[in-house]
């Protein structure tokens, strides 16, 4: 039986990539969970909502809000307390399925680019060295190591006087790609990574490109691709906009009716 997939929503209503994404791991007979706090809207057939209380509180949402409204470090968060707990392999609710996600095992993380890997899809055994010194650094009060110094010198300089340094005090992205690159080379196990065209086929700064109407599927997947990230936050006004037929987005769209 394809595996559990697990995803997360705050907000009101969901919007056309989210519906996508959630429609497409359906279609490909996963049972897909989406946790929230507050009913949501336009929550496709098939998927099952599940309280998000259960797993953290509400009030730490808003606590670890950046000031852009942004609820990236809390989603973070979250999935990394979903591992502890076994629940099932994490999705961005912004990933669309292409064939069933049939990769498992104790450490399933992928390329994003040569540089970084990336947590978009992720599943980590609730043992995983990964996961223990992840959830360790977010609680411990320190800037972690991964961050320079000249990405955060206050940060570091109250750490120097002694204070203790909330996450939410760090520049965006800390508790993202940048950690799980650097924990799994620190644990051995970046070579255990899938390589950028099974999850990630399509670069983040490429993500303009899902709208444009001369780029097709067959342009960017391959035999390993399991899914595309869409990058949803990388698109900005172009979300507000109908894809062009014949563009990317507009095909996956129309293989994921509603």
């Amino acid at each position: 039986m394809p595996q559990q997939i697990v995803s997360l929503w705050i907000g009101g209503g969901l919007g056309t990539i989210e519906r996508l994404s959630l429609r497409s791991f359906v279609a490909h007979g996963h049972p897909v969970a989406l946790y929230s706090y507050s009913e949501v809207t336009g929550v496709p057939p098939g998927v099952e909502r599940r309280d998000a209380a259960g797993v953290l509180p509400e009030a730490m949402a808003m606590r670890l809000r950046y000031a852009n409204g942004s609820f990236a470090l809390f989603s973070n968060m979250f999935r990394m307390e979903l591992q502890r707990r076994g629940l099932g392999l994490w999705v961005d609710a912004d990933v669309v399925a292409m064939r069933e996600l049939d990769i498992d095992g104790p450490f399933v993380v992928g390329r994003e680019s040569d540089r970084f890997l990336n947590g978009a899809i992720l599943k980590l055994a609730p043992d995983s060295p990964v996961l223990r010194d992840w959830l360790t650094m977010a609680g411990s009060g320190r800037v972690p190591p991964w961050l320079p110094f000249h990405r955060a010198p206050k940060a570091w300089v109250k750490q120097a006087f002694g204070a203790s340094i909330h996450p939410s005090e760090l520049p965006f992205g800390t508790f993202g790609p940048k950690s799980i690159t650097a924990l799994a080379a620190r644990h051995g196990l970046t070579d255990k990574a899938q390589p950028e065209p099974v999850f990630y086929p399509l670069h983040p700064r490429q993500a303009e490109r899902l709208y444009d109407p001369t780029l097709r599927l067959d342009d960017i997947v391959t035999a390993e691709t399991r899914t595309i990230h869409l990058w949803n936050e990388k698109l900005g006004a172009l979300k507000k906009t109908v894809p062009p037929e014949g563009s990317i987005l507009a095909e996956l769209i129309r293989r994921y009716p509603e």
